[in-house]
């Protein structure tokens, strides 16, 4: 039966919308591979993924590579997986046996039938959360519109459901549309996961809280378009200065916080001194009398005693108002 809901008007190389679905997911809660699969006696269908390692794309639509993605759809439900290796001798070998570690899938409902899995796949140790499965199931009905053929005949009560999570799609947006950083929410699950990773793997790590200086002052001389300028080269300071593996999050009108894994206290002057230079850099090229200007807290964990996040993010920001109260980092370009 899910035949029926990938072979019209695709081919072998999927479905372009369902390759973008993909590809956002996996920026989303940043994972290595997305696939959605449908199947059917032939074996898996890729019919949309991002990331697909290259020992899989020949099979894009002749195997049926993961056991997995079968259940998945069998059982209409979600299946997690913290390590496949664990599962060798269950059905799970093919899996296993392609560095696939990691797997959280989901089904994809369409008239009340699964056609199709939604999946998130690692080849490492993931340390799934709610938040993960909740925006999994979100992308899955964002899935199941686009698989829904002819959607001028959908019944009402599956518009006012498809409406509904529409909104509640929009409501789990993760980034800020200003900066294109994470927001809060984004920030949190993002984050919430890295340290649940470094928990469990002893790692240190280290939460940076960045307060703007000026930026009232800045919206009410020179307006709010001067401000949100301020505010997108804090942002590119972040990025320049911090590693793609590194979360940094605005989550506050002047705020931002950055988490780090795998360096520890003994690492902050390191990490500070990078962030001191880059910014002195940036203020050389903005205009006289527009420098940025911010106020820096910091708090580490280390690898025996790992607070929880709401902790890290509450002392890195008492630390920043202290640090506001005796000093500006850095001073403002000559």
């Amino acid at each position: 039966m899910a035949e029926a809901w990938f072979t019209e008007g695709d081919d072998e190389r999927g479905h372009p919308e369902l390759d973008a679905l993909a590809r956002a997911l996996a920026t989303s809660i940043l994972v290595r591979t997305v696939t959605i699969s449908a199947v059917d006696a032939a074996g898996q269908h890729f019919i949309g993924a991002h990331g697909i390692p290259t020992a899989l794309m020949r099979w894009r639509t002749s195997i049926d590579v993961s056991p997995l993605c079968r259940h998945v759809i069998a059982a209409a439900r979600p299946v997690i997986v913290y390590d496949a290796r664990r599962r060798a001798g269950r059905g799970n070998t093919s899996l296993a046996s392609l560095g696939v570690v990691g797997y959280a899938g989901v089904p994809v409902i369409v008239h009340e039938m699964p056609v199709a899995a939604l999946a998130a796949i690692e080849p490492a140790l993931r340390a799934w959360s709610a938040r993960d499965l909740e925006i999994l199931r979100v992308f899955a009905d964002v899935a199941a519109a686009i698989l829904r053929p002819a959607s001028r005949k959908l019944p009402v009560p599956f518009e006012a459901a498809r409406d509904r999570r529409t909104g509640e799609l929009e409501l789990l947006a993760l980034h800020d549309e200003l900066t294109g950083l994470l927001n809060r929410r984004g920030f949190y699950a993002v984050a919430g996961g890295q340290l649940a990773i470094a928990r469990r793997k002893q790692l240190p790590g280290v939460v940076l809280f960045i307060d703007v200086d000026g930026l009232k002052q800045c919206n009410d001389h020179l307006g709010h378009a001067a401000g949100d300028d301020l505010l997108r080269a804090a942002a590119g300071v972040l990025r320049a200065t911090f590693r793609e593996a590194d979360t940094i999050g605005r989550i506050g009108g002047d705020e931002f916080v950055v988490f780090t894994v795998d360096s520890g206290g003994q690492d902050l002057p390191v990490l500070l001194g990078r962030v001191t230079e880059e910014l002195r850099r940036i203020n050389q090229e903005r205009a006289p009398g527009a420098a940025l200007r911010w106020s820096v807290g910091a708090a580490s964990f280390g690898t025996e005693d790992t607070p929880d996040l709401d902790r890290l993010i509450v002392e890195a920001d008492r630390r920043m108002y202290v640090a506001k109260r005796t000093q500006r980092l850095p001073p403002a370009a000559e």
